[in-house]
């Protein structure tokens, strides 16, 4: 039997959660819950298990999860009762009242002193996990699973992998690890699972075409400025072999006006090609994952460069 102070503590809960503005859903797991709770209301304990049990198959929640908690305690599924309660503390927000809090985690305490905690951990990845000939989901698990006192078969399972179980001693209010190993079967080729392409050639790309576009704004502006000054000293005096200062001011100027032209130019080109290979790679990163390698991961960099006369884009990298 559950104790009294339990299922109060429980009762609390189901009346709050259920009318838990923050948790509602327009859905069917939503209708199931009010039916539940509505059978709940009226005595129907089996009934109203049942819908939360169908509930919690369409959307995992914290309001239905404490909810089935509170009706499995009332039917004497304990195990059963702490999960749903674990799984309820784990995603109750930080908002959550601390009063409401601490009650659900007394009927945590309660539950815990008749039931088993058992902590699986299967490798590789990915198992299904079943304890007493019932799945309770992949490796790695979020959260224990709770069994009844007794021998319990932990095991798990996995395409082209040999299975592993081991049979534990469950005993009321005891934690226990179960550590599963799952190796290929003989002769079965395991595919190693494809890691994702990388994206980071991608925004090296962009990020020089980004900085040549910005570059080659600044020359142009340079290049304007330096026309200017040049036009505005030349328009005194005409430089028709005059060795006068301000003619050759102005053909210094003009030198630096075409210097900079050019370097716009160049640096046109590398923010345009930057964008290019930029979008080429986001595109080979985003279409798939790349063959599975021992090699070392590829890496691109770009970088531009400059001189008085030309401009342009370095670009290195391993594949």
């Amino acid at each position: 039997m559950v104790p009294v102070k339990q299922l109060g503590l429980s009762l609390l809960l189901f009346g709050t959660l259920a009318l838990w503005p923050a948790l509602a859903h327009a859905d069917s797991a939503d209708d199931l819950f009010k039916e539940a709770s509505a059978l709940y209301a009226e005595g129907k304990v089996q009934g109203a298990y049942e819908k939360y049990l169908l509930a919690w198959k369409e959307r995992q929640s914290v309001d239905i999860a404490a909810n089935l908690a509170q009706t499995e305690m009332k039917l004497g599924k304990k195990a059963d009762a702490a999960g749903h309660l674990a799984y309820a503390l784990r995603m109750l927000p930080t908002s959550f009242s601390p009063e409401k809090r601490d009650a659900m985690k007394a009927a945590f305490k309660d539950l815990s002193a008749s039931v088993c905690k058992v902590t699986v951990s299967a490798n590789p990845k990915g198992a299904t996990v079943f304890v007493a000939d019932r799945e309770v989901g992949l490796a790695p698990l979020a959260d224990p699973v709770f069994v009844e006192p007794g021998k319990v078969v932990v095991r798990g399972e996995l395409a082209g992998h040999d299975g592993d179980s081991k049979t534990v001693d469950a005993t009321a209010g005891a934690a226990l690890d179960v550590d599963l190993t799952l190796r290929p079967k003989s002769g079965v080729p395991i595919t190693p699972t494809p890691s994702p392409r990388p994206i980071g050639p991608a925004i090296a790309a962009f990020s020089v075409g980004g900085v040549g576009l910005i570059l080659g704004a600044v020359f142009v502006g340079l290049h304007a400025e330096r026309v200017g000054e040049a036009k505005d000293l030349a328009s005194g005096k005409p430089c028709l072999g005059d060795p006068a200062l301000s003619c050759k001011e102005a053909v210094a100027l003009q030198e630096e006006a075409n210097t900079f032209g050019n370097a716009s130019t160049g640096l046109f080109v590398v923010g345009a090609v930057g964008a290019s290979l930029g979008t080429g790679l986001l595109i080979w990163s985003l279409t798939g994952p790349k063959s599975p390698s021992t090699k070392t991961e590829g890496s691109v960099t770009a970088f531009p460069l400059l001189s008085p006369s030309q401009a342009g884009m370095g670009v290195f990298g391993t594949f």
